[in-house]
């Protein structure tokens, strides 16, 4: 009796799966798509002397797609994103057709004194930043001596 070597057979069924898969190299076309789908984009926070700022990368999000909100005491950031890729024969057939949507969406504890007013927001080449006051501290109230009658 003759045995089929495991790994032999392995190959030769992994083979046609995978140039089937090769077809539909996603990374192309997604990449963005991906990012934003993860769930998490990078964003960045920096403390300065008098203001706070975030940088969030939202790759292949247009501006439209981006909504800042401030709510309670909380800023919030979400983005959604929708992508379609059609391929078609010289015949119009379609050889492959893909949807697909993602959305982000973070929150952030702000001071709630802050204002949509107080809050400055740039989209340029992927980034949202914003940028935002420190709250004033408070100047602490020097003591008063009151005096007593009596």
């Amino acid at each position: 009796m003759y045995m089929v070597p495991f790994n032999d057979f392995w190959e030769d069924f992994e083979n046609p799966i995978d140039r089937f898969f090769d077809r539909f190299d996603l990374s192309k076309n997604f990449k963005s798509l991906a990012a934003v789908s993860a769930g998490m984009p990078k964003t960045d926070i920096k403390e300065t002397d008098t203001n706070y700022e975030i940088k969030t990368d939202l790759p292949g999000v247009k501006k439209e797609n981006i909504e800042v909100s401030l709510d309670n005491g909380y800023l919030n950031i979400t983005a959604s994103t929708k992508s379609e890729s059609d391929e078609k024969d010289d015949n119009g057939n379609y050889i492959r057709r893909e949807r697909s949507t993602g959305t982000y969406s973070r929150r952030f504890k702000v001071d709630e004194s802050l204002t949509e007013k107080d809050i400055k927001a740039d989209f340029k080449d992927g980034v949202l930043t914003l940028v935002y006051p420190k709250p004033q501290k408070q100047l602490e109230s020097q003591k008063k001596v009151i005096s007593i009658e009596g």
